[in-house]
């Protein structure tokens, strides 16, 4: 017999993107029979490329519609709703808390797709007289312990870059990176925001044991301490073989080795030359922020995650990758 949590959890799996999609009569009697008071929406299509368009709209708008009418349907009254701090777009400076956010445009249709759902969010518990949260978590990296990950998306997925980038480079010019530097275009000031896993459920489940003080609400789940993107590649370059690491300017001229790894990078470009601040005034409000009173993050702390992540068997790297 399962033990702890594991008597606590009921699995059914189930097609959300289908049209068709529904429960059936057992699972939905099971559910119903639990009398769930809330309902957590967390799954997403994190692609950003143009050819995975339909599946992002799929899961993030069209199978975000189906939950809602499910969460209704079982007799749920509040919606959690995890979305992204992203949805800001090309807006830079001081994002606020609010779903009324107006960037001019999108970086991805990832972005667009998920403050689309934000909306839909709002206007269907408005409507069927539901509380909800929304929830913006910020790039999600591994456990502040273990720093362990199963995602392969975010920090990790230009980590995998660097380090596959540099294994075909030195096999075709070996010694490259011991005689040059890699030259990458970012903003000098532009920011990333990187949270642990542990610190996002945390943060998310004291919001949610605030009862209806944090209902109606947007909540940015991002870090407290910002670094700078050139701090991230400062740290990674390296530590993936690559030993120097410039910030190429308009003047600067770019190798082929450059231009090479300035287009592997081009789905992520936007996030290395914006500049955001997330406001997490109504987190503060609450006191969620007190939760990463004790934990200190600096350019020594991402090294540590980095390692972990490029020191993984190459099985699991396999695996994931």
């Amino acid at each position: 017999m399962p033990s702890g949590w594991q008597q606590r959890v009921l699995v059914f799996e189930e097609d959300f993107c289908s049209p068709d999609a529904s429960l059936s009569p057992q699972a939905r009697a099971a559910i119903q029979a639990l009398r769930p008071r809330a309902f957590w929406h967390c799954a997403a299509s994190v692609q950003f490329t143009e050819t995975a368009t339909g599946e992002v709209w799929d899961t993030n708008v069209n199978g975000l519609q189906r939950t809602l009418e499910l969460a209704s349907d079982i007799g749920a009254s509040v919606f959690n709703h995890v979305s992204t701090a992203y949805v800001a777009g090309t807006l830079s400076g001081r994002v606020p808390e609010t779903i009324h956010l107006r960037p001019e445009t999108f970086n991805n249709v990832y972005e667009e797709s998920k403050l689309r759902g934000e909306h839909m969010v709002d206007a269907y518990c408005r409507a069927h007289g539901l509380g909800y949260r929304i929830f913006r978590p910020s790039v999600i990296i591994g456990h502040t312990q273990t720093c362990r990950s199963s995602s392969n998306a975010g920090m990790y997925r230009v980590l995998d870059l660097l380090e596959k980038f540099h294994e075909v480079v030195e096999a075709k010019q070996p010694g490259h990176f011991q005689k040059h530097s890699l030259k990458v275009g970012i903003d000098p000031e532009a920011t990333c925001n990187l949270i642990p896993v542990d610190l996002v459920a945390e943060e998310m489940l004291s919001l949610a044991a605030c009862g209806d003080r944090s209902l109606g609400r947007v909540f940015h789940i991002t870090n407290e301490r910002t670094l700078k993107v050139a701090e991230f590649f400062e740290a990674a370059c390296p530590l993936a073989g690559i030993g120097r690491f410039e910030i190429a300017t308009s003047t600067t001229r770019l190798s082929a080795v450059d231009q090479l790894f300035r287009k592997g990078l081009t789905h992520y470009s936007p996030y290395f030359n914006c500049r955001k601040t997330f406001d997490r005034t109504n987190g503060r409000a609450v006191g969620v922020d007190r939760l990463q009173a004790d934990f200190h993050w600096d350019q020594e702390r991402l090294k540590v995650f980095i390692q972990s992540w490029l020191a993984r068997p190459k099985r699991e790297k396999e695996v994931v990758s």
